[in-house]
């Protein structure tokens, strides 16, 4: 938290994540929070909702690039009504994303996550 400049208790994935690439050497994000770090620029890859004709939600991928390791990816949370949650890309095989994320009950972790519960992902790395 200190490297975003905010104080102990908060929740801090997004600390983790600006953290994380401040030690890589790069200046950016550096940023506590998580939907701060999904900005149109940078994004490569958006989950895109859309209602069936049955009416069921059905998901359609609208990347432009692939998620690669290294990778920012961002979940909404639909009662915070934003990205409240971020973390890592390590694997990425269209059905789901290996990842490392912070402040998962306090921990940094390594998830298996389905694709279809990630909203976004983000680039901050150079090709």
């Amino acid at each position: 938290m200190r490297y975003c400049g905010l104080p102990e208790r908060h929740e801090w994935c997004a600390a983790f994540v600006s953290w994380c690439h401040g030690k890589a050497g790069y200046s950016e994000p550096r940023n506590a929070w998580a939907a701060a770090l999904f900005p149109s620029g940078r994004t490569v890859w958006r989950m895109r909702n859309w209602r069936s004709a049955s009416g069921g939600r059905s998901s359609v991928n609208g990347d432009r690039k692939t998620p690669r390791r290294g990778d920012v990816f961002g979940i909404y949370l639909t009662h915070k009504k934003r990205i409240a949650h971020c973390g890592f890309v390590d694997g990425w095989d269209g059905k789901y994303c290996l990842t490392v994320e912070g402040n998962v009950d306090d921990a940094v972790v390594r998830k298996r996550r389905p694709v279809r519960t990630i909203a976004v992902v983000a680039r901050w790395t150079v090709d």
